[in-house]
């Protein structure tokens, strides 16, 4: 069946790789920052903490999305929850 892909697979870690995210909630205060707020989301999803996160994708991660994407589609792996991970995967497809 991979022969059949018409794009290669790319795996790519969602912490620390191509994002930081906290659940401190000083992270409000930078969605709308002139230089970072647009790299910046408020994610929400069920966790221990009930807290809201604040998501931070790397500066060259838009433009690594524009350049790959007619090469490969990609998964999104993370040791963190699956709510978590769908929640960055809708920010990503509404975003980048």
């Amino acid at each position: 069946q991979i022969h059949e892909r018409t794009k290669l697979l790319l795996f790519l870690d969602i912490d620390h790789t191509i994002l930081h995210s906290t659940r401190d909630k000083r992270g409000a205060q930078y969605l709308n920052h002139k230089l970072f707020g647009k790299d910046i989301f408020e994610i929400n999803f069920p966790n221990q903490y009930n807290a809201t996160y604040y998501v931070k994708f790397r500066p060259s991660f838009r433009k690594m999305v524009e350049e790959l994407t007619p090469i490969y589609d990609f998964v999104l792996y993370t040791m963190g929850s699956r709510a978590y991970a769908e929640q960055v995967a809708m920010v990503i497809d509404e975003h980048f």
